[in-house]
């Protein structure tokens, strides 16, 4: 019948499965980690000890991408490094992600001290900072929209930090 051939075909559709960013902490202290966006005020931090993790399913604000702040001190100010993502927007079926040290004061900035890895799924674009380094690969500036990557929609970004 018509309904039973619909529900079959309902049933067999594939689902989309939703992104996920990970924040690894390799480093040998805990840091902490804020999801920020324009619906979501920032509300308390999220402790990550040394050898652990934080992860979140990939939103879609009402305008903008969402911001993943990162601080050795518990406190949302200062010279902080952000990974952040954008699901869709303009080019729908995209995940857009990047790691920014915008708040830092260019090579002044705390995280430049310790290596950081950005990566996601297969094919997907990837991120290398070494440690004392300015990143190449990484928002230093306001206007580095050339630091952006993309993947397909989801695909899981993971961060290491350390």
């Amino acid at each position: 019948s018509i309904i039973s051939a619909a529900a079959f075909l309902a049933a067999a559709a594939p689902v989309a499965q939703a992104s996920k960013a990970y924040v690894h902490n390799k480093c040998d202290f805990p840091v902490h980690v804020w999801s920020v966006d324009t619906d979501k005020a920032p509300g308390d931090s999220t402790q990550i000890e040394s050898g652990g993790d934080y992860n979140e399913e990939c939103r879609s604000p009402e305008a903008g991408g969402v911001s993943i702040k990162i601080n050795k001190e518990d406190q949302l100010a200062g010279q902080i490094a952000q990974f952040e993502y954008t699901v869709g927007g303009e080019m729908a079926g995209h995940l857009w992600y990047d790691l920014s040290f915008v708040d830092c004061q260019n090579d002044d900035c705390p995280w430049m001290k310790y290596p950081m890895y950005m990566n996601s799924g297969e094919g997907c674009p990837e991120v290398k900072c070494a440690a004392h380094e300015v990143c190449a690969g990484a928002y230093n500036k306001w206007n580095d929209d050339w630091a952006s990557r993309s993947c397909p929609e989801g695909a899981d970004i993971h961060l290491y930090l350390c």
